[in-house]
């Protein structure tokens, strides 16, 4: 049972590394980005198969759902996957975010401090 299970996400992963050598910078920050999934999957599959569950259902759904989400979205990019309709642009925004906050305490600090200064 294991003999299937396991190649299969090591398979998944050398595809995923190939794949982020061969991105330019702005997709590679996507890529990563997307991959985070993974590590909620990975964190999931862990508790449950410590609850001696046996065969982790979070493990098999990651490996056939997740991983192959992972891979498509770091081929396509944020410029092809901004092109799917409807979810396409929620799912980029979602994965790329919006200004943390303290970049966004920031900029209003300077902006602050520059109106100081001009005024």
């Amino acid at each position: 049972y294991w003999q299937v299970w396991v190649p299969l996400p090591a398979l998944e992963g050398l595809l995923w590394t190939i794949i982020l050598v061969r991105l330019g910078p702005d997709c590679k920050s996507f890529a990563t980005t997307s991959s985070s999934l993974a590590h909620l999957m990975l964190i999931l599959a862990i508790i449950e198969a410590s609850s001696g569950n046996g065969m982790s259902r979070t493990f098999v759904f990651g490996t056939v759902f997740v991983s192959p989400l992972i891979l498509a979205l770091s081929v396509a990019g944020p410029a092809g996957v901004a092109q799917v309709p409807v979810v396409g642009p929620a799912v980029v925004q979602l994965l790329c975010g919006r200004k943390s906050f303290s970049q966004r305490g920031r900029e209003a600090g300077s902006r602050l401090y520059q109106a100081v200064l001009t005024s």
